[in-house]
């Protein structure tokens, strides 16, 4: 069969087009006769040698696919020779046959072409294990999703991402929707969608009297303001409590590593931010023998837009990402 076959590490000129041989396929296994792959960061990765597929698995790149089944394992009963199938792998997407583990593919979602399903598993994976797994989400609770396509998704990936058909979540969970929303838009609608479904009859109370005359009683109103002043001589201090951001390649989190302005200032990022406005807003109570005032109008604006930014994929990035100031977005036709 032919490959995709990294060469060296290096630039995509590495990636060479090459015979090898068919995989063995086991007891639990099917072969997948490849009809289409998907790019995955991971792939880039592993193309300049900063990833190294799990022990076992094929040396290609290509973390999913689409395909048809052309043979199955011994102890395989639920899938048959001819089904139209698509997969999370470990790696091999990139060639045309990949042995996959059974438990490891899944049926082609109903109304989506055998070419878009390549880009199913790897979303599908990630939000079921992201909401469910990690999350947690229970049939009490309700899941606020934002129903746009990230940079490395498609628009078709995006709409098969929030599907309520496609995780079975739409007769079980409580969904709110949030259909091309970005920047100021997001946060709006994140702001109104907690304050008025979520805010407790006394929580309400409180922000309408911190909120200025000006916004009407309305929090979502104020909440892009830390936006609108970030750029002002005297507030320009508050530029890096928009963004945090881990070093280059690290899928990992850490405070003190990570939560810091470009000086090192200790503290100075979002998630930083939102702590420390929680905090003096929590100093604002009844209960609480703090001795520092706090403008506590500000706070609550601060802390209703950072809330917002935290859940967007470019404040969230890598140092070389620069809070997504280096990344180069194309939004409804325009860069």
């Amino acid at each position: 069969m032919k490959a995709i076959v990294i060469s060296e590490p290096g630039a995509p000129e590495v990636l060479q087009l090459r015979e090898v041989e068919d995989p063995q396929v086991k007891d639990d296994e099917v072969l997948i006769r490849v009809h289409a792959t998907a790019l995955n960061r991971a792939d880039t990765l592993q193309r300049l040698g900063s990833y190294s597929p799990p022990p076992g698995s094929s040396p290609y790149p290509g973390l999913e696919c689409s395909g048809t089944i052309e043979s199955v394992g011994n102890s395989v009963s639920r899938w048959k020779v001819g089904d139209q199938v698509c997969a999370l792998l470990s790696g091999g997407g990139y060639a045309e046959k990949v042995a996959v583990p059974v438990g490891q593919v899944l049926p082609v979602p109903a109304g989506v072409s055998l070419k878009d399903a390549t880009a199913f598993p790897e979303v599908a994976c990630t939000v079921w294990s992201t909401v469910f797994m990690m999350g947690r989400l229970s049939p009490a609770e309700s899941f606020l999703y934002e129903f746009v396509a990230e940079p490395v998704v498609n628009e078709s990936t995006g709409a098969y991402t929030a599907h309520p058909r496609s995780f079975e979540l739409g007769e079980r969970r409580p969904l709110h929707r949030l259909q091309n929303s970005r920047g100021s838009v997001l946060l709006k609608a994140i702001t109104f969608i907690g304050s008025e479904i979520y805010f407790e009859e006394e929580t309400v109370a409180a922000v309408k009297k911190l909120l200025p005359e000006s916004a009407q009683g309305d929090l979502a109103s104020v909440c892009s303001w830390p936006d609108e002043i970030k750029h002002h001589w005297q507030w320009r201090w508050t530029s890096p409590l928009h963004y945090v951001d881990t070093p280059d390649y690290r899928c990992n989190y850490q405070y003190c590593r990570d939560c810091h302005d470009t000086h090192k200032h200790q503290d100075r990022c979002v998630t930083g931010a939102i702590f420390n406005y929680t905090m003096q807003l929590m100093s604002g109570s009844e209960n609480s023998r703090r001795i520092v005032h706090y403008n506590l109008t500000e706070a609550l604006m601060f802390l209703s837009h950072y809330i917002g930014d935290v859940h967007q994929p470019l404040h969230v990035g890598f140092l070389g990402d620069e809070g997504g100031n280096t990344i180069t977005v194309r939004w409804c036709g325009i860069t």
